[in-house]
């Protein structure tokens, strides 16, 4: 686990305007966020703003927003930048 989160340190770290940047978050539950970053500590947990869940279904999605995200470390299966 503290490999995993060191890696998320890094590459939140290693981009100096990742603030900035929106993120698609995928959860362990299936849920993808489309978000800000706003802050995140030494276990991974996310605080997510303007945030929005992405609902696929087949070439159709839906986005339903969510506003404030705050997520516990141990549920996030990806991140990436959009």
């Amino acid at each position: 686990r503290s490999r995993r989160v060191r890696h998320l340190l890094e590459f939140v770290f290693s981009s100096s305007s990742i603030l900035a940047e929106q993120l698609m978050v995928m959860l362990r539950d299936g849920r993808t966020l489309i978000a800000y970053l706003r802050s995140l500590d030494q276990f991974g947990n996310l605080v997510l703003h303007q945030a929005f869940e992405r609902i696929c279904v087949g070439r159709q999605y839906a986005d339903i927003p969510r506003g404030l995200f705050v997520i516990r470390g141990e549920n996030v299966l990806l991140i990436g930048e959009i």
